[in-house]
Parts: C-alpha cells; structure tokens; sequence
C-alpha cells in the first residue's frame, strides 16, 4: 500500500492520460512496486492476464488493459484515457455525467432519463427500451446495456478507462464510438477503509464509505462501499415556484476474493443502487419555442386548454435554470447485479470467466410541453432484465515465442420493455385528455466469437489481427392496451468485425502505429409501429482509420497524438412523430456519414512538486448522404416562425454536421503539491473549453461555445492513511451549457446544467 500510494494518477482532461507519476525525487529514490503496478493493471473488474513479452513497464509507467491483457499504456495501439481515484476526487467527478470534461472527445447527452455518450461524433441519436448505447459501458466487468443505468455514482474507483473509437473486435457489438471501463478497488488483503462527507451550495451533500480486508488470511478477502448523495436542485419552477433540477441516490457494492492457490482465483461481486434524476425534465423552451403558446390568454386554444387564464410569464419558461411544468416530474431508476469472476493460469494460457446477471428498472413522470397546460404528459416504467456469460483463453508471455494470442466467446441476453407508456394528450377543442397505453417490449439474444494474435515479426515491430463474429437474434412487440392491436417482428443481424495494426517501437516508451477498426451496432426495433408491422432498423457500421504517435519526450514528459478518419454507415436516428395527439418516437436509418479528427496531449512534470497537461481534440463531421431525413422543425406562417411548436418534415440533410461533435475541444490542468503542517497541501485546477456544437440533424440548435473551470484545494495527513479536507469550486466561470435537450412537436427543450457552485470535503482513510 505505501508504494502504491506513491503512484499518483493527476487531472486527466482531454488527451489521454495525464500522469504525474511519483515526483522526481520518488522516482529516484524508491525501488521498483510490483504491487503497485498490478494495483493499476486491474480493469473491467478481471484479472488480467499476465504482462506482455514487451518492455517492462517502469514505476512511473501506467499499465492498461485495453487489449485484454496488461501492457504499458506507452504500447497500447489505441487512444486511451485513464483517470484514477485521486483525479476523479480532485475534480470533483462523482458521476458519469461529469466526464465530459475529463475525456478527450466525450460529450456525455441525454435525452429524459436516457444516456448517450458520444466519443468523436458517434454516439446514440434513439431512446428506447432493448436499444442499447453506441458507447459500450462496463462496470468490474460487467456489460450495463441500458440506457437508463449508465448514468450513476462513482464511488471507490480504482481508475476508469475510456477507450476512443471503435472496439468490435474485442469489446464486442454497441461499441462504435468506443469503451467506458469503471473499474472498482480489488479486496485487500490488510484492512483499510476510508469515511467522507461533502457539502456544498444548492444542498448538496454526499456520505460515503469504504471498508476492506481479510476475512480468512490471504485466500478470503472482501470490501464493501455505500455511498448516499442529494441536493435541493437549482430549477425554479415559474408556475409554482417549486425548485427542481434534483438528483440524488443510494448505492452499495460488496466484492469477495477467493484465491484458493497462487494459479487460480474466484471473485463474486454485487451492486444494488437506488437514484433519481429530473433535470432535464425540468427543462425550458429554446427561444420560447414552445406549442403551448397557443394556450396562453389570447391564443386559439386558451378557451379549452387554460380556461382559468393562467398568463404567459408562468406558462412559457424561455431562460436556463427555470421550467413550468405542471407540477415536479421525476426519474427514478433502481439498478442491481450480481457478477462471478474467475482467473485460472493453466501454463501455456489463463482461462478468465466472467458472468453476470442484472436488471434495470425506471419510472418517469413528464411533460413533454414543459408547460402547467399539460398538452403532453408521459408516464411510462421501463424494465431491463440482462446477463451475460465470458470465457476468454489468453496466451501466457513467451509461451509462443514472438507471437502472443486470446481466443473468447461470449453470450448476452436481454429482455426490456415498457411496461406500460401512457401517453396523454389533450383535445385543443374540449380540452380532454386522451391517454393511450402501450406496451412495447424487445428481447435480444447475442452470441459472438472472437480472437486476436500479434505477431513481433523482428525487434520493436509488431503486427496484430483480429477478427469477431457477431450474432444477434432479436425479437419484439407493440400492444395497444386499449385497441388491443398487437404488432410483432423479429430479425437476425450478423457482422464479421476485422482489426489489422502495425505498431513500431522506434525508442523506449515510444510508438507509432497505424490501425484499422471495423464497429459494428447492432440493428434495433422501433418502439412505435407506425407502419403496422414492427421493422428493425439496419445495424450501425465504423470503418475506423488511426495513425497514432506515444512518445516519452523526456522522463516525466510524455506526448500523445492520433489522427483518424471513420466511415459510418446506416447511421439509427431518432424521428420524433405525433400519433393520436401524443409525442413518440421511431428510429430510421441514415445513409452515410464522414469523420475525420486530430487529438494531442501534452503532460509534463515540470518539477517534483509542479505538473502541466494540455490537450487539443478537432473533429471534422459531415453526413454525406441523407435526403430523407424527417425531422422537427418550428411552425411557421408564410415562411416567419410563430415560436408554437414544431412540425415533422422530410428534408435533405446531406452536407450537415453530427450531433454533439464540436469542431474543438481545448484543456489545460495544472496541480501542485507542497508540504504543510506534517501533511502535504495539493492546488489542483482544470480548464475545458468546447466550441459549439448541434442538437439535431438540421443544424437549427446549437449549444453555444463555452469553458468550464475546476478548481480545489487539498490538504492531506498523509498519502495513504490519515485525514483529509478538501474546497472546491465547480465551474468558476458560471457558464450555462446544456445538459441535454429534447426535441418533439410540442417544444425545443433543454436544461442547463449547474451554475457556478462551491463546496467541502472532509475524509478519513485507515
């Protein structure tokens, strides 16, 4: 522990890892941690297989395991972000949410309750019970496939690793845009623990705890963590002057290890979480754009739908931080899941499994208006029941001379639905509500082989293939509840995912490579049979290019930079349609569309007590071909908008930019460390700044540009045991961007995420 406690991971923003590594004098003076090092070699909650026949790594060296088996981050033929637990607490990221400023490319959006994170572009455009993200997340190794539960608490993370780009050969389907691996602190076998408690502006507060340690010596070890958060929300509601824009939660994880012998290890983990979430329901009209104008006195239909005459200034919310719903909607998701993990080394090999078994549950309440008036109120529970079976063969370093190899199958099972979604809309005439009741559900059931050899064909040149076999076979249906018309449909979706690279070590801890990628998204149902029969739309397919460069400049300095170009096809877009007066969706497909981008990290430290970083991420997106695309754009009247709501299209939208891809993305983080009082003393702040980007297809609704800064104070007892107490400060330069946005008939809706806001730490670690 104390040597791992020398390896500090420090602000990691947008360019790959920023690692300060022991400072100066530690590096000179501490001897070599194998414990250390195998402390940060630990992802997706596996054991990973023994290191590579490559250089070994050294202290002040981060070791991944992007590629399912542990190398240094230096010889890793792909982007990678890492972010420790000492990153994630200095910047004050305790969700999922919050790394979009801490990764190279990452815009984390939302759509209700529904995460889309979107990494250089692609990302997902749908919303749907059994439709599952374009951006693959995995928790301790388990595979979270619902949109719903992707959003949640960060607590005792060992690190996270985000892989950028497509991962189809050896993270499998849905992960076009890349890989978010959470992973969580292994059991120990000393007892150790920790308490904090956070407070800050808005009520804000956090409880959390962490305990492990043996259970029977060396071969049983266990831990258990439990955090508690909430806050007041920051969303003035102008109809009843209620505050919303909360969130707030409960989890619990408890892991137990069981290491029999030295060859061999079991672990089996379970996660139970309870949290809710309403601030993008508490969302407000961009420019006012809002159907419910026409329902405010004077409008055409205030007789019937606001016959006690309530006016415009608390029926029209138009400014960040306010809404006007009818009264405090809420998102509430219950997630819980079981995994067993086991680690064998039979010689030539390690023969790692993994299973899994978890569900999803969700309850919202909304106003797609936004509005007291109530011209569309959607209540719908969502139901996710998933598991997932792993076996995966590794070879052992130098088993095979100059080649090294892994062989794996997988099977993954899902069964989601609505169950039910009410839909009510109202009669602009009488003024009555008409709810419709549907009940849509979708099941998948997914095999996939895959395998992955690399090849040291002479001294510091390597070549890798790869290849996975994917199949999906996925069925579902639609029930009107109250026409009792059932619709049903079913479909196989196969794909063969290739990966080639070539990776030269033109000097210690430096590489160049070139790498090809195909991802592959597997095809989806529409949760709204428009046409009378349930039509998938198409499978998602990357053809991803990479020339990437990780060189050690000087000890302490490293330098990152890719540049890639993706082809995408058959892109699954979002439509967002009115049937029977009620707001829906269906998904089509788009036709093709171009990325290229640049990105480069820089981090450097500068002295034993001083480190820099800074990163630079470009992206270039086109759609080249989509002329069909049917759309939402305002109501007008001879050519000028009336600010009433939006009318569904179909217009060309080939030549437009993607969603959520900014054409730059800009960090700079610096921290500084010092001793005081016995303690040290650590100033840490970040800066990201992102230029604008869209909300839709048309190019109509852009988040402006803007910059959010970080900053906190540390002051510590010690590295590894003792008290500490923290201030911070979340976005000092009280920007207002979006937090996600919503866009139908009846509104152009979005919310912003939070002001400028201060706070305080104070922790114990035993």
């Amino acid at each position: 522990m104390a040597n791992t406690s020398r390896i500090a991971i420090a602000i990691s923003t947008l360019g790959g890892l920023v690692w300060s590594g022991p400072t100066l004098a530690q590096a000179e003076d501490s001897p070599a941690s194998t414990e250390g090092t195998t402390r940060l070699a630990i992802a997706a909650g596996q054991n990973p297989a023994p290191a590579s026949r490559a250089t070994a790594p050294e202290e002040d060296e981060i070791v991944v395991t992007a590629q399912r088996r542990e190398e240094r981050l230096s010889d890793v033929p792909i982007s990678v972000s890492v972010l420790g637990g000492d990153t994630l607490q200095q910047n004050v990221i305790v969700s999922t949410n919050d790394l979009t400023v801490a990764v190279p490319g990452l815009n984390w959006g939302r759509s209700t309750n529904f995460s889309q994170p979107t990494i250089r572009g692609v990302g997902s455009r749908n919303a749907s019970a059994g439709d599952e993200p374009n951006v693959a997340t995995f928790v301790d190794g388990v595979y979270l496939p619902d949109m719903t539960g992707t959003l949640f608490e960060l607590s005792n993370i060992e690190r996270i690793e985000v892989l950028r780009g497509p991962q189809g050969t050896l993270f499998g389907r849905n992960a076009t845009g890349g890989a978010i691996n959470v992973v969580t602190r292994r059991p120990t076998r000393e007892l150790e623990g920790s308490i904090a408690a956070t407070v800050g502006e808005f009520g804000y507060y956090r409880l959390g705890g962490y305990i492990s340690g043996p259970i029977a010596g060396d071969v049983i070890t266990a831990s258990l963590t439990a955090v508690h958060y909430d806050d007041d929300g920051y969303v003035e509601n102008i109809f009843n002057g209620e505050t919303q824009g909360s969130s707030g939660g409960t989890a619990f994880r408890a892991r137990v290890r069981f290491e029999p012998a030295d060859d061999i290890s079991f672990e089996v983990n379970g996660f139970h979480s309870k949290s809710n979430n309403n601030v993008l329901i508490s969302g407000y009209a961009i420019n006012g754009n809002t159907q419910a104008r026409n329902s405010i006195p004077g409008g055409p239909n205030a007789g019937a739908l606001n016959p006690t005459g309530i006016p415009a200034d608390r029926v029209i919310a138009d400014e960040p931080f306010t809404t006007a719903t009818f009264s405090t909607p809420f998102g509430r998701t219950r997630q819980r899941f079981i995994d067993m993990h086991m680690d064998w080394d039979i010689g030539f090999a390690t023969l790692t499994g993994t299973a899994s078994w978890g569900d999803t549950q969700t309850t919202t309440l909304s106003w797609t208006d936004v509005s007291p008036i109530r011209l569309s109120q959607t209540e719908y529970s969502t139901f996710n029941d998933f598991s997932n079976q792993e076996l995966v063969l590794t070879s052992n370093p130098g088993r095979f001379g100059r080649f090294e190899w892994l062989l794996g199958l997988t099977r993954f099972q899902s069964d989601a639905q609505f169950n039910p979604l009410v839909s009510t809309g109202r009669n602009a005439t009488t003024g009555a509500f008409l709810p419709t009741r549907t009940i849509y559900g979708q099941n998948t059931r997914a095999f996939a082989v895959f395998g992955e050899v690399t090849w040291q064909a002479v001294d510091n040149l390597f070549f890798t293939g790869g290849l996975r076999y994917n199949r999906d076979d996925k069925d579902a249906f639609n029930l009107n509840a109250l026409t009792s018309v059932r619709t049903e449909g079913e479909a196989r979706f196969e794909n063969v995912s290739p990966r080639g690279v070539v990776r030269w070590e033109f000097a210690p801890s430096s590489n160049v490579y070139l790498s090809y990628t195909r991802g592959f998204k597997s095809g989806t149902f529409n949760a709204v049979a428009a046409a009378g029969t349930q039509l998938p739309a198409e499978p998602e397919i990357v053809d991803a290019y990479e020339l990437g460069v990780k060189t050690r400049l000087a000890r302490g300095i490293t330098l990152e930079a890719a540049a890639f170009r993706y082809n995408y096809q058959d892109l699954q877009v979002s439509t967002p349609v009115v049937i029977n007066g009620v707001s829906a969706t269906t998904v089509q497909n788009a036709g093709e569309a171009r990325i290229n981008g640049f990105e480069a990290s820089l981090n450097a430290q500068v002295t034993r007590n001083l480190s820099f970083n800074a990163a630079v991420t470009l992206l270039d997106s086109e759609l080249r071909d989509f002329p069909n695309a049917s759309v939402q754009v305002p109501r007008s009247v001879g050519g000028v908008p009336t600010n009433n709501g939006n009318v569904n299209v179909v217009v060309d939208v080939s030549g437009n930019e993607l969603i959520r891809a900014p054409d730059w993305t800009f960090s700079l983080g610096a921290t500084y460390r010092h001793e005081l009082f016995g303690g040290e003393m650590t100033y840490n702040a970040t800066a990201f700044f992102s230029s604008s980007y869209f909300f839709d297809l048309t190019n109509r609704l852009s988040q402006p540009s803007y910059e959010v800064v970080n900053a906190s104070i540390t002051w510590r007892e010690g590295p590894d045991r003792g008290f500490y107490a923290s201030v911070f400060a979340q976005n000092l330069t009280d920007q207002t961007y979006a937090a996600g946005f919503i866009i139908s008939s009846f509104i152009d809706g979005t919310q912003a995420n939070k002001p400028r806001w201060f706070g305080a730490t104070v922790g114990f670690n035993f």
